[in-house]
């Protein structure tokens, strides 16, 4: 079957994949909450005929289109998680959320591409199979909410990805591809780029002592003194991050008191450290944490740091860089093919998959507005969606046609892969919750990080 062919079953499916999109898109949910999203998702595959695995105590699903001849296990990712945006327009009123990342769209073109399948069935000369993976909790967001649910056991890690690699989602998958909205101004463009930012989340609780401000504050410790000198100590540094390492560092000030009249007992700060290696990462968050510990040494306040591993760095593979520009030349919607230099300082949890099998995140043309932000919208749905649908299908085409073991060896080749059970301990190994200062009785400090 040639190109045109695949394309004409790729567009017999628009009216289902954008009544999806709005669908999905006006019944927002944050991580592990996706339950009506995944339902939906659901009920559509199983009319489509597809038998669907769920993910039991949490939101997710999958569902497997199989060639009839053995080959290799390509992997369709779609997104099913919003953000709190309160501000923005169409965001849920008793929520806050919105889908202000475009995830709505994902989910949408995952059914798309799974119908253009489901109606092919077994005949092509294809070999191996598809995956249609529905994965909850990309963005790290609600970090109180994932706490109760890792205490209860429900899930083993803080986003979707890795915490379905848990659960064997992703077992004999040998590749896997994802498309996401893109907001930049070229709306009919697909969109490859090297690779995105490691992200590590830490939580640090400032401990001092309440007394009353304006009679005795000389008994208090304040607590919240003890964090902005904190934020004072990681302004200072910033001038030690190199530009090619892509630092990021953003704080928010959770707690710092209840009322003026009383000295602080306690403050807590969230803070998101981000680069583009793990080696990076590393020496920035000892940086941040001594930091934290001189602004509490300063005030004589205890300092708690819990730090999480949120997203491991992320690089695309660079030959599925290369075969993605080479089917977005024939889908013939697609005017703009951008092959990026830019690294992206944003983060994402396919870091997580991408050291186990060759990944490639894709950014397809369609939104406006800023990302994450109350301004942000679908505004061009058929290009975003159903170029994600067309790019997706003539992907796996390419990689399960009978001459397509070249590909696979490059793909492979150069690369050290772990298991999904080597990184599943490697990620785990990150986690940590520590005490980081140290009063000695002769007035001496040790700061721990």
């Amino acid at each position: 079957m040639d190109q045109k062919a695949w394309l004409d079953y790729v567009n017999q499916q628009q009216e289902m994949v954008l009544q999806a999109e709005r669908e999905i898109w006006a019944h927002p949910e944050t991580g592990f909450r996706e339950w009506n999203t995944a339902a939906y998702l659901r009920t559509k595959l199983e009319a489509m005929g597809y038998q669907v695995r769920t993910g039991g105590d949490i939101p997710a699903l999958s569902a497997q289109w199989d060639s009839g001849r053995p080959g290799p296990c390509v992997c369709i990712l779609g997104e099913m998680d919003a953000l709190t945006v309160p501000g923005h327009p169409e965001a849920d009123p008793a929520t806050g959320a919105a889908h202000a990342c475009g995830h709505n769209a994902q989910s949408a073109a995952l059914l798309g591409t799974a119908a253009v399948f489901a109606q092919i069935g077994q005949k092509t000369d294809l070999r191996g199979s598809i995956r249609f993976i529905a994965v909850p909790a990309e963005e790290m967001i609600e970090v109180a909410y994932r706490h109760s649910l890792k205490k209860s056991g429900t899930i083993g890690f803080w986003t979707g990805k890795p915490e379905l690699m848990r659960r064997g989602f992703f077992d004999g998958v040998d590749a896997a591809v994802l498309c996401h909205a893109s907001s930049k101004p070229q709306k009919q463009s697909i969109a490859v780029y090297p690779g995105n930012n490691g992200c590590l989340m830490k939580t640090a609780r400032f401990l001092g002592r309440s007394a009353h401000a304006g009679g005795a504050p000389h008994l208090g410790i304040n607590a919240l003194n003890a964090a902005l000198l904190a934020l004072n100590g990681i302004q200072a540094l910033r001038e030690t991050f190199r530009e090619q390492d892509y630092v990021r560092v953003n704080a928010i000030l959770k707690e710092g008191g209840q009322a003026a009249g009383v000295i602080p007992g306690q403050a807590e700060m969230e803070i998101m450290l981000r680069a583009s290696s793990l080696e990076v990462l590393t020496q920035i968050n000892q940086k941040v944490t001594r930091a934290l510990g001189a602004g509490a040494a300063c005030v004589g306040a205890e300092l708690t740091v819990e730090d999480i591993f949120a997203y491991p760095p992320f690089e695309n593979n660079p030959v599925l860089n290369d075969l993605v520009l080479a089917c977005a030349k024939e889908i013939p919607q697609v005017k703009d093919i951008i092959d990026s230099s830019a690294w992206d300082t944003g983060s994402t949890d396919l870091g997580s998959l991408a050291a186990c099998m060759p990944v490639c995140h894709i950014y397809v043309g369609g939104a406006s507005g800023s990302s994450h932000g109350e301004s942000y919208c679908i505004t061009h749905p058929r290009d975003l969606c159903m170029n994600a649908v067309a790019l997706y299908t003539l992907l796996a085409v390419r990689l399960l046609a009978q001459d397509s073991q070249l590909v696979w060896q490059e793909m492979k080749s150069g690369h050290q892969f772990h298991s999904i059970s080597q990184q599943i301990a490697n990620l785990s190994s990150f986690d940590r919750c520590f005490s980081v200062v140290h009063y000695g009785e002769t007035g001496s400090v040790t700061i721990k990080g």
